[in-house]
């Protein structure tokens, strides 16, 4: 694991909780989560999506973004097979909340 990151809320900036500063994680029980291409879903109204907190940064038109009442994390990951030499592969991120719990090679 690179690292972890806390997460937002993606959602239509139309949808209902859009108005919302702040997200109640029972509040999306009822919702379509959707994965993969979710951020460009999400404006579509077909449902909503958590992203990493560093999403926010990056404007999508009609895309909301918002934060959640329970801290979510996301972690994030980096794949290499064993005689690759990409380097962010080989590094290890800084101790504390960001620090990896493992890190294996396939």
């Amino acid at each position: 694991m690179l690292a972890r990151k806390p997460m937002l809320q993606a959602l239509d900036e139309r949808h209902a909780l859009a108005a919302c500063e702040v997200i109640d994680v029972a509040a999306l029980r009822d919702e379509t989560l959707i994965v993969g291409m979710a951020t460009l879903l999400a404006v579509t109204g077909l449902g909503v999506t958590l992203v990493p907190a560093s999403m926010g940064n990056v404007q999508f038109p009609g895309i909301a973004y918002r934060l959640l009442t329970t801290r979510a994390l996301m972690d994030l990951r980096c794949y290499c097979l064993r005689d690759e030499r990409w380097p962010a592969a080989h590094q290890r991120p800084a101790r504390g909340a960001d620090a990896p719990s493992d890190r294996r090679k396939i």
